[in-house]
């Protein structure tokens, strides 16, 4: 445990510069609050299936190695749906 709380992997980001790990964990948490982050999974998300329906993707299992296996299929994106579709509304639904 760092004495300071900086996760390992932002001081390894930052070749061991402490200074510099503690800016970056400080603007990682600073985007996280302002973009309500913390709350993606327990508020409901209206456009799920017309995001599913607009952009074909599930997850399939997990390889020999325990890895998550999620697959997408680009060539059945309804491109005709594009103008109710929004960007935010697709990254929620990604998160």
């Amino acid at each position: 445990e760092d004495e300071d709380g900086i996760p390992a992997r932002y001081i390894r980001m930052q070749k061991g510069n402490r200074e510099k790990a503690k800016v970056a964990l400080h603007k990682t948490l600073e985007w996280r609050k302002e973009h309500d982050v913390d709350t993606i999974l327990s508020r409901s998300n209206t456009w799920f299936e017309l995001c599913k329906e607009f952009q074909p993707h599930f997850f399939l299992g997990h390889d020999t190695t325990d890895h998550i296996i999620f697959v997408q299929r680009p060539g059945f994106t309804k491109f005709e749906m594009l103008p109710y579709v929004k960007p935010d509304n697709l990254l929620l639904h990604y998160c």
